[in-house]
């Protein structure tokens, strides 16, 4: 870098008050004998760019807020996405888990599990209830709501999955159901 040199995001105020974004880099051109002679440059507007980054954020922040865990898979099994319910849910960092396939473990329940996914690549969707292992001998039961999320093209690309803890629910039903009998 030298003074010559620039890189920088900066918002322009249009006199009709409209705001758009633009990215500038501008860089010495130098004779041969080392001296500069001209400053040379580009800009682009990224506003697009901008607006685009700032909504996903903003909807990151939502489905943060959300009480279910929300994750969504690549049809590799890799975690793309994570938020804090999960995190709360599942014990596991958002850190951790992106980008690796530690996807909850089925607990005595692979065969549902698995049909699951198969249903959801098959048909699109899946909805049911999963016992999940979270940890060394705790399990929890979810209402899982998956669904397929495809391209542009229509082509297949990852399966968003949310699901509830419904453990203490149950748990509840199975003592109801205990004491009537």
């Amino acid at each position: 870098e030298t003074p010559y040199s620039i890189n920088a995001e900066y918002r322009v105020t249009h006199p009709d008050g409209t705001i758009r974004w633009n990215w500038a880099r501008t860089f010495p051109i130098r004779d041969s004998h080392g001296a500069v002679y001209r400053i040379a440059g580009i800009a682009r507007d990224i506003t697009e760019r901008k607006e685009a980054v700032a909504l996903i954020s903003e909807q990151a922040a939502l489905l943060d807020n959300a009480p279910e865990a929300i994750y969504v898979q690549g049809l590799d099994g890799v975690i793309k996405f994570w938020n804090r319910s999960a995190e709360r849910t599942y014990r596991r960092a958002a850190a951790e888990v992106i980008g690796t396939r530690l996807l909850p473990h089925a607990a005595n329940d692979s065969e549902r599990h698995d049909a699951a996914r198969k249903q959801v690549l098959e048909k699109g969707k899946w909805i049911g209830e999963l016992v999940e292992q979270i940890g060394i001998g705790r399990e929890i039961t979810v209402e899982g709501h998956w669904t397929l999320v495809r391209d542009d093209e229509g082509e297949p690309k990852s399966i968003l999955c949310i699901n509830t803890d419904i453990t203490e629910r149950k748990n509840a039903e199975k003592l109801i159901h205990h004491l009537a009998y």
